[in-house]
């Protein structure tokens, strides 16, 4: 599998156009793209205009047609709205991603992204590893907890869906999950960037038919 958090900067005039029309392209991908997983878009608490979409194929081929879907569909009518261009990093999904089905009353309402620079990378891999199957099998408040790795930047990046602040706060209260952290420590190459936003919309992708 293969993730991604896209950054969107959009100019604070056109945000409304701009979820909307996302909700519409999104839609149309789902329909075309049995490879993507899971398209959720989210926008920045705190900073107008900034969002990130996560999302999850299910391998290169899928995401070689979403882009191909994005030149063919998007990018035309979404340039007028941004004040820069996308961004984003494709990165190999490391273990489970422990995506729920996103159906009924399991509605993610934040997202979290968080980047983690690291001076090694296979060590910090070995000491995240043994809590993703925790969080994924006991926190069903967590909708999403993927963990991607970009080699050409040395970090990981954690994509995260919550039912709510509760399933947060829980989170990160558990035993497994302060393990990790202590293990991790010593990979640390700085200060781990993490943002928090809510999700816009309801999320797309193969997700939804679990």
């Amino acid at each position: 599998m293969q993730c991604v958090a896209r950054s969107f900067s959009v100019k604070e005039a056109s945000t409304g156009a701009f979820e909307a029309l996302f909700k519409e392209l999104a839609a149309k991908a789902h329909a075309e793209e049995p490879g993507l997983l899971l398209c959720q878009l989210s926008k920045h608490r705190k900073k107008p205009g900034v969002y990130q979409a996560l999302e999850l194929f299910a391998d290169a081929a899928a995401n070689a047609a979403h882009m191909h879907n994005y030149g063919k569909h998007f990018h035309a009518q979404v340039a007028p709205l941004l004040s820069a261009p996308p961004s984003g990093t494709l990165m190999p999904v490391v273990g489970s991603p422990g995506l729920k089905s996103l159906k009924g009353a399991a509605k993610p309402t934040i997202a979290i992204v968080a980047e983690l620079s690291v001076n090694d990378m296979d060590g910090f891999q070995a000491a995240s590893l043994p809590a993703l199957a925790d969080v994924h099998s006991k926190e069903p408040g967590c909708l999403l907890y993927c963990l991607g790795r970009d080699e050409e930047q040395s970090k990981f990046v954690f994509l995260e869906l919550y039912t709510g602040m509760p399933a947060i706060q829980a989170h990160g209260q558990t035993p497994y999950f302060k393990a990790m952290g202590k293990r991790q420590a010593p990979f640390f190459a700085g200060k781990p960037k993490v943002t928090m936003l809510v999700t816009v919309g309801e999320s797309t992708g193969a997700h939804s038919k679990l």
